[in-house]
């Protein structure tokens, strides 16, 4: 069974909203206003490079403005680790002794940003 399936009602769905999304208008002056918009609910995230390891192995874990990163902790246990020269956007970390299957964490000034998936480490 797949995932999607095409519906004989789509079409139909399509126009509504196209006609809702024509209709969902404010005029102020000579300006259209939309009353309408869109979050995919995602907060900033940092993402790591493979997405399991054994204690020691190296991690890349890339993200935005990783530049001033105070901490990097696998699951709660803090790592070793270090901004890529030249980039804001990776850092390499070991997997630290005693890290459990989990989030990786990065502190950084703006706060701090969570992995996307948990890491999982390998026995």
């Amino acid at each position: 069974m797949p995932f999607l399936r095409w519906s004989s009602a789509a079409p139909a769905v399509a126009l509504r909203l196209r006609r809702l999304l024509r209709n969902n208008r404010w005029w102020w002056g000579q300006r259209c206003w939309h009353g309408f918009s869109l979050s995919v609910g995602l907060g900033p995230f940092v993402e790591t490079q493979p997405t399991s390891g054994k204690v020691g192995a190296v991690v890349k874990i890339l993200g935005t403005n990783l530049t001033g990163a105070s901490s990097v902790t696998f699951n709660g246990t803090p790592a070793v680790f270090g901004v890529s020269s030249g980039s804001e956007t990776e850092i390499t970390a070991a997997v630290p002794a005693g890290a459990t299957t989990g989030p990786v964490k990065v502190v950084t000034s703006g706060g701090a940003l969570s992995s996307n998936l948990p890491f999982r480490v390998l026995p």
